[in-house]
């Protein structure tokens, strides 16, 4: 999965998610959260891409970004 830090509300996959979001693309799912994204890297689920919030520094958000790069290697 590509990981993508969003720093700005014109990044070209935020607004993919927007599109998700409002029904306009029926061809991805989109996980939000920590669980989820947990779930889905448990389940060994390929994922086109990661966003996530570069100011989040917690433990729990540095591991599953971790385990996402690792299961794009």
């Amino acid at each position: 999965a590509a990981l993508d830090p969003v720093r700005s509300a014109q990044n070209p996959r935020l607004k993919a998610v927007r599109a998700l979001r409002a029904g306009k693309d029926r061809t991805h799912v989109l996980l939000e959260g920590p669980h989820l994204l947990a779930e889905a890297l448990d389940a060994d689920l390929t994922l086109d891409w990661v966003l996530y919030d570069p100011d989040e520094h917690g433990v729990q958000a540095r591991a599953l970004l971790q385990r996402a790069e690792q299961a794009d290697a």
